[in-house]
Formats: structure tokens, C-alpha cells, sequence
């Protein structure tokens, strides 16, 4: 795990998703956090299929019935492969100008929305979101609404967003600012 300039939401740096292969970041514009998924979300999917999976072996164990067993053993590998291509598909990125966003394998939604085309951002976690430290990030912006779920710290990314929002928008009024008295000194 590496962690990032000014917020410590952990980044797993063996990940090459979109973003890593992404060629269009402006020269000035740089990396400050990644979102990533926490692995606790897939904890009641890995229950149900571990129920499965060992009703599987034991019918295989005990009772030799190899066609109930293999049948029971798929049933968990089929409960346990969305959460985990959740896992590979998902990424959320956020840069010094721009959020980015992807998720889904079959039926894709990519999130590249500027700074100040934001309009909220915001968390909700259930219970054992709660408990183990993940939940679901809301965003809406002028180009829709996107939700990234099982995330790993979301407050820590959501306050890592509004800060990043808020320092654009001064640098973004100083730079006005600056070139505003850049065109009275031409006069």
C-alpha cells in the first residue's frame, strides 16, 4: 500500500486501471488520491459461497455424490466472481483539476468530470460499513450522478474532493485575478 500527498486513503500501487494508462493528464495537472475498494464488502458474499463451498466438499467427502457437490462448489464460485470483478473493475481517481471514475466490466460507467463541474459529493454506509470502514460514495455533477460502492474510507476520499475543490476554485480566482490586472497594465 503507498499513500498519496496530502490524504492517507490507501492506494494500491500494483493496480494499472484506466487511470494509470491514462495519457491525457494536463502537464501541471498531478495525481493527489486514489479511491479503493475494501475487501470487508465482500465479507457476506464470501460467507454465503464459504457455506457452499464446504456443503460442496463435504457431499463429496461423505456421501461421493460428485454431481451435488460440483453443482454446490460452482454456486459459490458464482456468488463470489461479481464481487471480485467488482473489485478489479472499480477505480476512482482524484487529480489536481479533475475526478475520474470507472466501474463495471460488461456494462461500463466512466466518471471525468473537472473540479468545478461538481455539485455534491456525498457518503452512506450501512452498518457494517460502518463498523469496518467502507461505504458508498455519491457524486453528481453536470454530467449525471455516479455511485462508487465498497469504498475504502469514503469520508477521508469525499474530504480529500471538497479540499481539492477548494483550493482549484483559489487558484482558479487568483489566476482570474492575475490576468484581469495583467489587462489593465496593457492599457
Amino acid at each position: 500500500m503507498l499513500q498519496l500527498l496530502y490524504y492517507s486513503v490507501p492506494i494500491n500501487s500494483e493496480r494499472c486501471g484506466f487511470v494509470s494508462t491514462l495519457s491525457n493528464l494536463s502537464r501541471d495537472e498531478e495525481i493527489i488520491t486514489r479511491g479503493s475498494l475494501s475487501w470487508f464488502f465482500l465479507v457476506p458474499r464470501a460467507a454465503l459461497a464459504l457455506f457452499f463451498l464446504f456443503s460442496g466438499f463435504l457431499g463429496l467427502v461423505r456421501e461421493k455424490d460428485l454431481r451435488s457437490s460440483s453443482l454446490l462448489i460452482l454456486i459459490a464460485i458464482l456468488i463470489m466472481a461479481p464481487g471480485l470483478i467488482k473489485m478489479k473493475t472499480t477505480e476512482l481517481v482524484l487529480t489536481s483539476r479533475r475526478l475520474y471514475g470507472h466501474y463495471g466490466l460488461i456494462n461500463t460507467k466512466t466518471l471525468d468530470t473537472p473540479l468545478n463541474k461538481i455539485n455534491t459529493v456525498s457518503v452512506s454506509s450501512g452498518l457494517w460499513g460502518k463498523l469496518f470502514g467502507y461505504g458508498t460514495i455519491h457524486t453528481t455533477s453536470s454530467s449525471g450522478e455516479y455511485r462508487f460502492t465498497g469504498l475504502q474510507s469514503p469520508n477521508v476520499f469525499r474530504d480529500a474532493v471538497m479540499d481539492q475543490i477548494d483550493r482549484f476554485e483559489r487558484e482558479r480566482s487568483k489566476q482570474q485575478a492575475m490576468d484581469f490586472a495583467d489587462v489593465l497594465k496593457m492599457r
